[in-house]
């Protein structure tokens, strides 16, 4: 009852969300270093066509076309579809970043 009162509820869910939140995106980084390793920077940069310094945020850039849950089922052909298929906006808009950066 004290917590509802005393706002200290609302901290406590807020907390718990970004505990949540913080390990959601160690996990991210995880599979994001484990796809690395499977698919070998070669890969992204003469196939895919992504400097090697943003083969992370590349792969970052594509997991909300879960492939995680893809890799995690060894689809590699799908994921590395996902990947040809996703590096040209990626690159327009990493493009149009450092235009408006500038």
């Amino acid at each position: 009852m004290y917590n509802i009162i005393s706002g200290n509820r609302k901290k406590d869910r807020r907390l718990k969300h970004l505990l949540e939140q913080d390990k959601e995106r160690a996990l991210n980084q995880e599979y994001i270093h484990q796809i690395r390793v499977h698919f070998q920077d070669e890969f992204f940069m003469e196939v895919v066509y992504i400097p090697k310094e943003k083969i992370n945020s590349f792969i970052d850039y594509c997991l909300t076309r879960n492939i995680i849950f893809l890799f995690d089922r060894g689809r590699t052909i799908e994921i590395m579809n996902i990947f040809l298929n996703k590096s040209k906006n990626f690159m327009a808009n990493d493009q149009i970043t450092h235009l408006t950066k500038d």
